[in-house]
């Protein structure tokens, strides 16, 4: 039950660390929304964003599974589906992160109002998948309480 706790807590604190990255990234550029985030992303960073979300329905449909049948039957399942949105996140945040580093230091000065919509889209990517995976952890347990 304690490793329930800590994967849990991992989650929180990368989704509120990632989310408060992403909304200060937005607040600081005008007009910058997550609509827009998304929309200037590289095609794979969409291609990853994407993905969690499809993992997103697995994770309510397993979660429902989880708390409807309880005894822990749903552990596995949700926590691999947890993990992967992490690492899907994690990798999309990361891709978006050397790509812009990349052209970043190709054009030589770049300012900050530049690179500020790739770096929110990597905040963004990794929003997603902490979420994605909190939620799995939630449901998670609420599946080994009903037991």
């Amino acid at each position: 039950m304690k490793k329930h706790a800590i994967w849990l807590f991992i989650a929180a604190v990368g989704l509120a660390v990632s989310g408060g990255l992403l909304q200060w990234l937005m607040s600081s550029v005008e007009g910058l929304t997550a609509a827009y985030v998304f929309l200037d992303a590289d095609i794979l960073a969409k291609m990853f964003m994407l993905l969690i979300l499809l993992l997103q329905f697995a994770v309510l449909g397993l979660g429902l599974a989880a708390v409807i049948m309880g005894r822990g039957r749903m552990n596995t399942p949700l926590f691999l589906v947890g993990l992967a949105a992490i690492g899907f996140g994690l990798l999309g945040a990361g891709y978006t992160v050397m790509t812009t580093q990349q052209i970043a230091a190709r054009m030589g000065g770049v300012s900050f109002e530049i690179t500020a919509p790739s770096y929110a889209g990597a905040a963004l990517s990794a929003t997603l998948g902490f979420f994605t995976a909190t939620l799995a952890f939630v449901l998670r347990w609420l599946g080994d309480r009903r037991s």
